[in-house]
């Protein structure tokens, strides 16, 4: 914050969410010997996902209360989120029941995903195309599903991959249903569905792209 009576230095650059940075770079951890085998699934190393793959994760999560708890711990004090007068006020898809704050929903879902897609991972390079399709309110139950879209090589000097998943979330439908259902329009980023002439699904309420470095076997 500047002092009273100055103007803060801008930190952003305009239309970007964040500074930026023509060049970066991220410090691994060094591995001093080989990485342990016996202390994760044997599914989710670097040679086990190929382009396509499409994961079911199983475990679903029923959202409850809580969420108002949370979204006060991360200080979001938008009405839309804890506040049942101000949301039944509203018309439209963002109203009736409090909305739970898409952040919640983003770090349940990788949650869900993790056993299948990150218990080898040694970095999370970061997130893109992501998008909080559908509100979710107290109640509702949500599963997640992973595309592998691309795989390339890691970082000289680390024996691992870097993968690129397609994280979807649906609710109140569990996958398996879900892609019997709406088979490849599940992966299809909802934003370009009315140019396409298609109708958004109802039950999809994220999507987003994630790259993680994956070690190898």
């Amino acid at each position: 914050m500047a002092a009273a009576g100055k103007e803060s230095e801008a930190s952003t650059v305009a239309d970007q969410p964040f500074p930026e940075q023509s060049e970066c770079s991220i410090e691994l951890p060094e591995a001093k010997t080989e990485y342990p085998k016996n202390l994760t699934g044997v599914r989710s190393y670097f040679e086990d996902f190929k382009v396509g793959d499409i994961i079911v994760h199983a475990n679903g999560r029923t959202i409850t209360d809580e969420h108002f708890y949370w979204t006060y711990k991360v200080m979001n004090t938008h009405p839309l989120h804890y506040d049942r007068l101000y949301s039944t006020a509203r018309s439209g898809a963002m109203s009736g029941e409090p909305i739970v704050y898409g952040g919640l929903v983003f770090g349940w879902l990788c949650g869900l995903a993790s056993r299948d897609v990150s218990e080898n991972a040694l970095a999370d390079f970061g997130y893109t195309e992501g998008y909080h399709t559908q509100p979710a309110v107290s109640g509702d139950t949500v599963y997640a599903i992973s595309r592998v879209l691309d795989k390339s090589e890691g970082p000289e000097g680390y024996h691992a991959g870097v993968v690129t998943f397609q994280l979807i979330g649906i609710k109140n439908m569990r996958p398996k249903e879900a892609l019997e259902k709406y088979g490849s329009d599940l992966f299809e980023k909802e934003n370009g569905k009315r140019k396409a002439g298609k109708e958004k699904i109802n039950e999809k309420i994220f999507e987003i792209e994630r790259r993680l470095l994956i070690k190898k076997q």
